[in-house]
């Protein structure tokens, strides 16, 4: 009896022993499932994220919806993450190899959340902030919202250089970018007068740099012309501005007091005043100091010829239209006359209608004639202005 009960425990304890080895490998086994599964989940989901939208674009030359592909790229992220979690906890010797094989897919993730990025970019409220302020007609206000508008759809050219795929970065383009841009545009035109004319206002360079002031709004002539003809809020705001700039007349330079000077003995006078215009544009002489300046809108002065009745005289331009000028032109060959060039005066192409614009129909050109020993004179000679075109 002793005999067989010793037998009996034997065997329980080798059955005991065999049942324990088992149970590891089921347990390693499920392990490696689950592992297995939650890599092959992530990475089925970051390849749909991807396919989402390149394919849609590929094959069907369209883009998703937005809303599809942000659940389907937070999706991919979140599945993701959780495979790193599970490699992390249960990979065991295979960690390497887990992480290898979950990888491999991470391309398709960052290329989803890429294209999610770019769509995250939000013109959408720009552009309205952009039409109530064009709608509004505040210059500045618009000024700001164009530049707002700008800088979002560059920050969205920029993320769309990053989507992978050629197909989806033209359609996105096409679809947010391109009308952004034309939206812009239809300012431009605005915000290039209003920022030349508040310039001049805000320097007060009417006062104190004429040449300036004449050039910057030579600069933007074609640009007037264009809001001119607009009849939005905005335009007619911008064409106020224009129209003050235009009818503001400078603080008129007072002529010099001269000082003590001895007894002149001789006489200078002014003897004629002619004119080099080019295009067909003709000077002649109306009444006492008046001249009628006359030809086509193109017709370009280039200068003034000025006679008087002694030669080594001197020529300064006091001023034009009110305008101050003072400068000097010596005659120095002894003919009694002195050219004066007219770009030396104002530094901007001299037409017909660029005259009429600046100066109005009636121009006064002040100066004075000097020369040593004689007594200063100073005349005021009177360019009527006479624009006939062909018709």
């Amino acid at each position: 009896m002793r005999k067989n009960k010793a037998i009996k425990v034997a065997t329980a304890a080798v059955i005991a022993g065999s049942a324990i080895t088992a149970v590891a490998p089921l347990q390693s086994e499920a392990a490696t499932n689950s592992v297995d599964k939650a890599i092959t989940k992530a990475t089925n989901q970051m390849t749909k994220a991807f396919n989402v939208y390149y394919q849609a674009a590929k094959y069907k030359g369209k883009l998703p919806s937005t809303t599809t592909i942000r659940k389907e790229a937070k999706l991919a992220r979140q599945y993701y993450e959780a495979a790193k979690k599970e490699i992390a906890k249960k990979g065991g010797s295979k960690k390497a190899a887990y992480t290898k094989k979950l990888e491999a897919k991470k391309p398709y993730l960052t290329r989803a959340e890429n294209y999610v990025a770019a769509v995250n970019v939000n013109i959408a409220a720009k552009k309205t902030a952009f039409n109530t302020a064009v709608e509004g007609g505040t210059q500045r206000k618009v000024f700001l919202a164009q530049q707002a508008l700008d800088q979002k759809n560059a920050e969205f050219k920029k993320a769309v250089a990053k989507v992978f795929g050629p197909d989806a970065r033209r359609l996105l383009l096409a679809k947010y970018y391109t009308p952004t841009e034309k939206l812009s545009a239809t300012v431009d035109a605005e915000m290039a007068v209003y920022q030349v004319y508040r310039e001049i206002e805000q320097k007060d360079l009417i006062e104190k740099d004429l040449a300036k002031t004449a050039k910057l709004i030579e600069s933007v002539k074609d640009e007037v012309a264009v809001i001119a003809k607009k009849d939005t809020k905005l335009a007619k705001n911008i064409m106020k501005a224009v129209d003050r700039i235009h009818r503001y007349k400078p603080t008129p330079v007072p002529t010099p007091t001269p000082g003590p000077a001895p007894v002149p003995t001789l006489e200078l006078e002014l003897n004629s005043i002619q004119a080099a215009v080019s295009n067909g544009g003709t000077l002649r002489h109306d009444t006492a100091n008046t001249y009628i300046l006359e030809g086509p809108s193109t017709a370009v002065v280039n200068s003034l010829i000025v006679g008087a009745n002694l030669d080594g005289f001197t020529a300064t331009v006091v001023s034009v239209a009110g305008y101050p000028v003072n400068k000097s032109f010596t005659d120095n060959d002894g003919d009694t006359s002195i050219t004066v060039n007219l770009n030396d005066v104002l530094p901007i192409e001299l037409n017909l209608a660029t005259m009429k614009g600046f100066f109005g129909e009636k121009a006064a050109i002040v100066i004075n004639l000097s020369k040593a020993g004689a007594k200063t004179v100073t005349e005021t000679i009177t360019l009527d202005i006479e624009v006939v075109d062909a018709k």
